[in-house]
């Protein structure tokens, strides 16, 4: 990927993962050339398989989630695939039987933050307490987003245009992709315009006309 200067967006969390590395690249592949990661592809072997196959297209930014079963995990894959953009959508306690706290929850998945190296960017859900504290963690810039907060810059009100995403959920998937195509200079005028083409991923709440 560095050889290429293919910029890495890398996207964790407990939930919401797959949802958001979507519309990030709905978003920003009408102004740039994007690849994305195979469906929820999100371990080591995974991200190398989905960059693999997207050699031949030649991108200039690699959107992919990161997942990770313990600390460490994620700080491993970034040895390899050293993230340009760190999406960290929430922590939440999943996976307890094997990560045992909220904690390690917290602490496994803000090692995607403390990869951005100066000229990174953190984009961070400040709605979530524990999230909201890897800003500390991040070298770079941290952009922050807010469904709750209008004072945070990447809020829904900076949104007017329709939104095709159903459930209450929206705009937890809607707003970090904002913020990371803000974060990589588009005009929020010409992000809006696209706005209407982000949708759920197949299988995930999709709305399916019935037979009346």
């Amino acid at each position: 990927i560095k050889k290429r200067k293919i910029k890495l967006v890398g996207v964790t969390g407990s939930v919401g993962k797959t949802s958001t590395k979507t519309a990030i690249k709905t978003l920003i592949s009408p102004f740039y050339k994007v690849s994305e990661s195979i469906g929820n592809f999100n371990t080591l072997l995974g991200i190398s398989l989905s960059i693999l196959n997207s050699v031949e297209t030649d991108p200039d930014i690699f959107v992919t989630e990161i997942g990770t079963y313990g600390r460490g995990n994620i700080q491993r894959i970034c040895n390899f695939f050293p993230p340009d953009y760190a999406v960290v959508t929430n922590v939440y306690p999943v996976h307890l039987e094997r990560m045992k706290t909220i904690s390690n929850i917290q602490l496994a998945k803000q090692e995607l933050v403390q990869a951005i190296n100066k000229d990174g960017v953190a984009i961070l859900n400040y709605d979530d307490n524990l999230v909201r504290q890897m800003s500390n963690q991040c070298d770079g810039k941290t952009i922050f987003y807010s469904e709750k907060n209008t004072n945070i810059e990447v809020n829904p009100s900076i949104i007017s245009a329709e939104i095709s995403l159903v459930g209450n959920h929206k705009w937890k998937i809607l707003l970090p992709a904002v913020a990371v195509a803000l974060s990589m200079n588009i005009p929020i005028m010409k992000i809006e315009a696209h706005v209407p083409s982000v949708k759920n991923d197949r299988g995930r709440l999709n709305i399916i006309p019935g037979k009346k």
